[in-house]
């Protein structure tokens, strides 16, 4: 599986990959991987807190006591035979402390924010857990108009056919990748080796068509299966 990020002679940064599990390095098999550069945490704060205990709720301080997030990432580390995968995301469109499992439809009184802190709650809290690691990104620098970097948003599906297409804010870039989340099933990704309007389940157990099916300037495409009416 990969390693922690390590810096060789010439002071290029490389990702190991280690073992000969079949999840990150089985033979003849090709992975693909998204990289994010962030050297000053200028968007993006990462951190792990441990519990090993089902309380309620649970407050924390973040190094960064100015970093108010927009959109988070919660893996429950768990040692344990149990194949629940327990992949969290928190975004915009997340009402009060509710949250979504990657594989399935949002849940409520998960996560909570504010500036510099972190509460968390039940679902997260999982008895006997080694820790809850956790990615909070944010879209803006303290006094910056534009991050041209990442783009968080919300939108309410029309349940209309074809292809919807939604306004991003980058900068007139185009997005490398891509992740949606309705809030009654499971989200979807898309990145540089999909092809056509290939996207896949963020468990990456299958393929869409109409899904997120493409992109542009400032621009994200989404079909059928993203576009719910009332969603």
């Amino acid at each position: 599986m990969p390693e922690a990020r390590f810096l060789d002679a010439d002071g290029r940064t490389h990702l190991r990959v280690t073992g000969a599990n079949a999840s990150g390095n089985a033979s003849g098999v090709s992975y693909q991987y998204v990289v994010i550069c962030d050297p000053g945490g200028a968007f993006i704060h990462n951190g792990a807190v441990a519990h090993g205990t089902n309380i309620a709720s649970a407050l924390q301080a973040l190094r960064d006591l100015a970093f108010t997030p927009e959109a988070g990432f919660f893996l429950v580390e768990q040692v344990s035979t149990g194949v629940t995968a327990r992949h969290w995301y928190k975004g915009p469109g997340h009402a009060n402390a509710n949250a979504s499992l990657l594989g399935a439809a949002e849940t409520a009184d998960v996560v909570s924010w504010g500036p510099g802190g972190l509460t968390t709650q039940t679902p997260l809290h999982i008895s006997g857990a080694a820790q809850i690691a956790y990615s909070l990104w944010r879209r803006y620098v303290p006094g910056s108009s534009c991050s041209r970097a990442l783009y968080f948003g919300s939108y309410t599906g029309d349940g209309a056919g074809g292809v919807r297409d939604l306004a991003l804010e980058l900068g007139t870039l185009f997005p490398l990748f891509a992740m949606v989340t309705p809030h009654n099933a499971k989200s979807w990704v898309r990145d540089p080796s999909h092809a056509g309007a290939d996207s896949s389940d963020a468990l990456l157990t299958s393929i869409s068509t109409t899904a997120i099916v493409g992109g542009g300037s400032d621009l994200l495409q989404v079909g059928t299966t993203l576009n719910a009416a009332g969603i």
